[in-house]
This record gives structure tokens, sequence and C-alpha cells, in this order.
């Protein structure tokens, strides 16, 4: 394939344009595609040399420091870290590192007392001290006049920059130095000789002749890569009995492309071969064949749609199309192309990210069963770790039978957000001026009636910029073009009025329009919300909220000053409601202000069952109070302590976590719910909770699929709760104990629990802490 590669270089320059993007392959990182190396990256990635960073991303076109590189090549070579070195300009971190390459003869620095840590390696630097790995350069004689041509020269006598395309005085980026490693790996191992060489002075005569250097190679029976060459590369010398294997092109990848495999200890990687073609768009079988130069005996041997083996398709029938990419490999040789074809498809996040089990719950909207199933481990994907609910990923998946799929990569998707479609066809949208196409896979994800009138829309976007998905914007994530209108009155020939925004700002505005009329003083209702647009003279243009969506006082039930969801039917505030107190803010239910008196505000959301923002007259405050509490689980002992003071030990599930504890003698320690309210004698009290609508509630024998969370409610059996982020969730199965998030309430082994809810303040109905008990 290589050979290919630049056999076939200038024809493709022409062929490569619009529609024919290099994009992202089935790279471990997120950040590297068809353009990187890809196989050097995951092999640096194999052996731990160079990884990627907290996000994900391997950062490829970043550029690597003389400290940088001291790491990469002491990590390579697995050299002991630390000693003395006599730079004076390395920081702590870089230290050892540049210590351990000093201390054999790798480096020896920029100057006497520098090593030029943080300025950017060059090729022939790099170079260089690669090439000392391999024996090169034992003796000064060998750089000759220049040591910069010198190291080029030998170099490139073993191709040692193979592939790389790079200058010597160029900086090298991460990706340069991934392949020059891998370069250096797969490079013979010597031993340097220095032979003759006389500087003779006497009688006159000056007799002067340079030593000539020989390389000797090092003989070796290790075998990592299938070679039969006798000689031993740096890869069989510092992974010895055949701890990191290579093997070419034995078998296709997940996806069916040509991959050469590495396998270091038991962990195996297959690196995918660069593509010559790359589609983002339907390309015609008998294009494909005049790319690849019209050749006679042209043949497509294999082709993967997704992982699953399909026909290729002939002349005019066309190989993917938007948004689904296409990839080309062709033998020159064979005049044989196989071709893989893939899509991304949406998954959407059904709860936050459980810390307890380490996975995302997810839902993939595709066609098919995925074997990852609707959870993701972190494992696997370290992106989830920081996913919330509803978010959006766009993810590449293979199979073999065209039903069952398996995730292979993940990333977060591309969206464009709460855009108002002026045009629409069967193949594209327009949003907000900006034309986007679907992508292949769109007809089963499009809503089936847009709304070009008011209705605002997110739109879900593949690597290439082709429509994955549309979905109606969720008004509840977004309040910016809402605003309450507290009074109005006309002044001159304008109508003002005095405007809360959702931020806690408060101005007074112009009105223009309201509801397309022109407006007046009678037809800005007051007290009431609205949605807004500004003209181009910065005036308002009013759209009054539907009336059934408007609560006040009277209608939303208030408890102790505080909200209380569920004296409404239906009605809940949750973790994003946005409370104004007069000019503070706040979010989330259990940071809703206590309001002592005056007139109380609610906005619902379009389905009229969640409270999206509060607004008071008056100011709040916030007062919140938590108890100490422990689930006791088994008495376990009792002590007497140096006083002569009695006490019992209690194992006990206490901060999500199970502990033994020191209470006083004689106190109830049966399994249940308890307070610590006091001690005495240094010894913890139990008080045991009561459960008569309270602050406490007991639900005994409730099944697993009894218990739920949506839309900010906690479903407990037959009982609601209102719940939000701050909600924890303590889940004891008898043995372990975990804390999860409310959203993966019902996510417990199926059995019959008992229930402990601990509500924010006496009979409310707000869940500050749940037990679920197996």
């Amino acid at each position: 394939m290589r050979n290919l590669k630049k056999a076939l270089s200038l024809a493709l320059a022409s062929v490569m344009v619009l529609g024919m993007t290099v994009v992202g392959s089935n790279a471990a990182f997120k950040d590297v595609d068809a353009n990187d190396h890809q196989e050097a990256i995951d092999v640096m990635q194999l052996i731990d040399v160079m990884v990627g960073d907290q996000n994900g991303n391997f950062n490829p076109d970043q550029k690597v420091t003389r400290n940088e590189m001291a790491v990469v090549i002491a990590k390579m070579m697995n050299l002991p870290l630390g000693g003395n070195h006599p730079f004076k300009d390395v920081p702590a971190w870089a230290d050892k590192y540049v210590a351990a390459l000093y201390n054999n003869g790798i480096t020896s620095g920029t100057s006497a007392t520098t090593y030029g840590g943080n300025n950017n390696v060059t090729t022939k630097e790099a170079g260089l001290m690669m090439m000392k790995t391999l024996g090169y350069f034992v003796f000064d004689g060998e750089y000759g006049d220049d040591w910069g041509l010198a190291t080029i020269r030998q170099a490139n006598k073993i191709n040692l920059f193979e592939d790389m395309g790079v200058f010597a005085d160029q900086q090298l980026t991460r990706n340069d130095v991934a392949l020059l490693a891998l370069n250096t790996l797969e490079s013979d191992v010597v031993v340097a000789e220095e032979l003759g060489g006389m500087d003779v002075s006497g009688n006159g005569i000056h007799v002067n002749q340079k030593p000539v250097y020989i390389y000797n190679r090092v003989d070796n029976d290790k075998d990592y890569a299938g070679r039969a060459d006798g000689n031993q590369q740096l890869a069989e010398k510092l992974y010895p009995n055949k701890k990191l294997q290579k093997t070419e092109a034995v078998a296709a990848d997940n996806f069916g492309r040509p991959a050469t495999q590495w396998q270091f200890n038991t962990e195996i990687v297959k690196s995918a071969k660069a593509p010559d073609l790359v589609y983002t768009e339907g390309v015609k079988a008998k294009d494909v064949k005049k790319a690849l130069g019209n050749l006679k005996d042209y043949n497509v041997v294999a082709y993967h749609v997704n992982g699953k083996s399909e026909s290729a398709p002939t002349d005019e029938n066309k190989f993917g199309g938007n948004g689904v990419v296409t990839e080309v490999y062709f033998d020159l040789q064979t005049a044989e192309a196989e071709v893989v074809s893939y899509n991304n498809f949406v998954v959407e996040a059904k709860a936050n990210y459980s810390v307890g089990n380490e996975e995302l719950s997810v839902a993939v909207k595709a066609a098919g069963t995925f074997n990852k199933g609707e959870t993701l481990k972190a494992e696997d994907f370290e992106i989830v770790k920081t996913a919330k609910k509803d978010d959006l990923f766009l993810a590449t998946a293979y199979t073999t039978d065209g039903t069952n799929y398996t995730i292979d990569t993940l990333a977060p998707a591309e969206v464009v957000s709460n855009v108002k479609l002026s045009a629409k066809d069967k193949d594209y949208v327009v949003a907000d001026g900006t034309k986007y196409k679907y992508a292949k896979n769109m007809s089963t994800m499009v809503e089936s009636d847009l709304n070009l009138q008011s209705t605002k829309y997110d739109l879900v976007l593949d690597p290439n910029g082709y429509v994955v998905a549309i979905k109606a914007h969720d008004s509840a994530l977004d309040l910016s073009n809402y605003v309450f209108i507290e009074d109005a009155e006309k002044y001159a020939f304008d109508v003002n009025a005095k405007a809360v925004f959702m931020d806690g700002t408060k101005k007074v505005i112009t009105v223009s329009k309201v509801g397309g009329a022109d407006a007046t003083e009678g037809n800005v209702d007051k007290a009431k919300f609205y949605t807004f647009e500004t003209n181009k003279d910065g005036e308002y243009e009013l759209t009054a909220v539907a009336a059934d969506r408007q609560k006040d006082v009277d209608t939303v039930k208030y408890d102790k000053n505080k909200v209380n969801p569920t004296n409404v039917v239906g009605l809940v505030a949750n973790d994003v409601t946005v409370f104004i107190a007069k000019d503070k803010v706040t979010t989330g239910l259990t940071n809703a202000p206590e309001v002592k008196e005056g007139d109380i505000y609610a906005l619902l959301d379009e389905d009229k069952t969640t409270i999206l923002a509060v607004y008071a007259v008056k100011e709040g405050v916030n007062a919140t109070e938590k108890s100490e509490l422990v689930y006791v689980i088994e008495a376990n002992g009792e002590g007497k302590d140096a006083d002569g003071n009695k006490y019992q030990i209690v194992t006990v599930l206490k901060d999500g976590k199970k502990v033994d504890i020191n209470v006083t003698s004689g106190s109830t320690t049966t399994a249940g719910l308890y307070e610590i309210k006091n001690e005495v004698n240094g010894y913890a009290e139990l008080t045991p909770c009561t459960f008569s609508g309270t602050k406490f509630e007991k639900v005994d024998s409730v099944a697993q699929d009894k218990m739920k969370y949506e839309k900010g409610v906690a479903t407990i059996g037959d009982k609601n709760y209102a719940a939000t982020k701050d909600t924890v969730v303590y889940v004891y199965d008898g043995d372990a104990v975990k804390t999860v998030t409310v959203d993966e309430l019902g996510n417990q082994a199926t059995a019959s629990y008992t229930v402990y809810v601990v509500k924010t303040a006496d009979d409310t109905v707000i869940a500050d802490t749940i037990f679920v008990i197996k």
C-alpha cells in the first residue's frame, strides 16, 4: 500500500476535492484522522510511551519540546530515571527524564550548562537522540564538521525519517515524533567501530588521516515482525521474548480495513492502513475506478458497510452516500481494491454518568441492537465520565450480521442549537440562512412535521457537516428569550415596560409589537411571561406565553414558603428550574428561596408539566437543613473504655460507606434508619427515625421496576417525590454500598427493596437523600 501511495500521489492530488475530504478513521483518539500517522500513534499508546489527554485527544499537531522529547525517549527505552546532570534550566517535572538521557549518553544539551528544554525539538535534534539509542554517534569523529548534516545523512541511509516528510530544522509535532519513534523501534541496532585514522607531525611533515566508521549489526534470533534477517531491531532489544509483536495485515480491523496487528504482552491493537481515497458523499463505482487510473484488471475484492460484508456496486451504482465515509484501499500490483463504508450514529445519554457503576446509560438512535447494549463503560470510553443526561454523542459502530452492533468510537456531537427553519426539502433544511444536507441515514430520524413558523430546533451534525438528527429545542434548557413584564405604561409615543429577564436582569424596555400587533398600553399584560425578539432599533417584539403555561400563587401551592410541586397535579420543579426572588437568582429546587410574602409567578414548559422559572416580587432567603443519618445494618459486639463507660459496636451505612461506629450502651440497634443528634460520653446516641408524615418516609417491598426518575420526579412504588441533581441515592445490596445519581434509581438488580426517603424539610415532598436497601 505504501508504494501505491507514492505512485499515485500526483493523480490523487486532483481527486481529493470537495466531497472527498479525508476524515477520521478508527483511531483510538477522536482528534486523529487519516492525515495522521495512525499506526505509529496506536503503537505509542499501546506501549505507554505517548498517550492522550483527559478529553480523549492525542493532539497530533501540538509541537514537542526538548523536555517532552526526553520523556518520550526515556519511556521508550525504559531507562532508569534520575541521576545528576549539569543543566541549570530543567524544570522539576522533566528533571529525572533529562538526567536519564544525559547519563546514558543520549544528550549533551545545548551547552555545558543548558539543555534548552523549552525549545521545540527539531528533526535533526530528535533524529540524533533516536540514532544514539540505536548505537550511532558513539565517537566524536562520527559528527565530522557538521553534526546536523552528519545526523541527517546517516538517518536517511537507514530510512529513519521514512514517510515523515520533514526537513532538517523543522520543529516536530506529536504526530511526527510518534512516527519517528516507531521507525526507530523497527530499525537495526548497531555497534559502531572506529578504524584507522592518524594525526602525526614531525620533521616538517604533517600527516592527518581521518578514521573510518563501520556499523556492525547485532545478531539476534528474536522475531517480532516476521523477519528472518537475523539482525536485532530496537524493538527486539527493548522488548525481548516477543513481548512486542507485529503482524502485517493478517486480518482486517472491525470495519474490514486492511490492518497491521500489534501485540504488547497480552494487549492487541489493529491499526488500519491509510486509505488511498476517501469520500464523504456517494460516489459511483466507475468514478472510483477512474480515480485509480482505469486499470484494466481493476477489481473490488471486498466491500464492507459498518463491518458487514456486502456485494460491491458496479458502474453507475454508488458506494456510500451523504455523510457516509467511504475509504478505498488499493494494491497496485494486483489491481485489487478493498472498500469500507461506515456511518456516524447519534447516541443520547439517558442519565448522568454513574460514578458508582462507572458507566453511562444511553439510547442509540439507529436501527439494530448494539452489543454494548444501552450502557457504555468508562473503561471503554473515557469521555463518558463527564456526560450529563441528554448529552449527545456521535458513534461509529460495526456489525457482522447487520443486526447486532458494537460501538467502536465515541465523540461529542456538534449541535447547531436553537435555530429556526426557513425552508425544507426531502434531503436538506435551511436553518438561520444556512443550508444543511441530510446524511444518508437521516430519513429515519427527521421529525415527521417540521414547523417553519415558530418552533426552534437543534441540528446534530456529523464530522463532515451533514445533518444526522433534528430535534425540537428544549426550552427548559434555554430561557434567554423569555421575559417577565412587571408593569407597562405609555410614555410619549412609546410603550415602556418594566422587564425581568431570566438571568435576573431588570430594565425598562420599549415594546413595539405584542403578538404581531402594534403595542399599546392596554395590550401589554402586567405580571405575565412573554417570549421576545428585538428589531433593528433595539425595540422588543413580545409574544405572550399561553395562559395555561403561567401560574400564580393561587394555583401553585407553596409549603413553608417553598414550592411544593405535587400540590398541582403533574407539575414539578427540577434541577434546572430558575428561581428569581427580587434581585437574587438561584437554580435547582433544593436552592429555591424561602419567600415570606408577596406575589409569586411560575412559568411552565410546553408540556405544562415542568416549572421552568419562578419569579417572586419580594426577596427570599435560602435555608436548608440536613441531619446526620445512618442506616444500621447489624450490631457487632460491645466494649468498655478506660473510664468504665460501656458502648456498642454497630455496622452502619454512613455517608455512602459501610463502617463500624461506637454508640451508647443500650441503644436500639435493629436494622433501620436512625438520626445521630447528640453524644453521651463521647458515643453516638441513635434516635430511630419516625415515619408518620414527617421528614422521613419508608416504603416497604418496592420492586426494582417500581422505581424510576423522570422529569424531576422520583417515583418509588406508588409515591412521587420531587428530586434534583443534589438528591443523593445510597444503594445497599446486602454486601456492598454504592452511591449513585437519582437518574439511576431504577437501574438496580431485579429484587425487592425497602426504600427510605429523607426529605428537605418536614411535610415536604422534596427528596434530599434516598436509601435503597435490598
